[in-house]
């Protein structure tokens, strides 16, 4: 089955890349792809927990204040192999 889609030169342009990147065969498998990666819900998706945790640290108003933080080291458990 063959559908025609009228797009914009930009998006075009886009395709081409992808194509001549290598990652692609045609415009069918660029748009195959990004079909399949879109999220259909309209809700973003799920952020990755350690990335929040680390844009957290990185974003944090105490950036450039000076303050230190460390991280204390947990004591050796002791282990009964009986």
């Amino acid at each position: 089955m063959t559908i025609q889609i009228d797009i914009d030169e930009d998006v075009q342009e886009l395709i081409r890349q992808r194509i001549a990147s290598g990652a692609f065969r045609d415009a069918s498998e660029v748009v195959s792809f990004a079909l399949r990666n879109s999220d259909d819900t309209g809700q973003p998706k799920p952020v990755d927990e350690k990335k929040s945790f680390y844009r957290l640290i990185r974003e944090s108003p105490l950036m450039g204040s000076g303050v230190e933080f460390e991280r204390i080291q947990g004591f050796p458990r002791e282990i009964d192999f009986e």
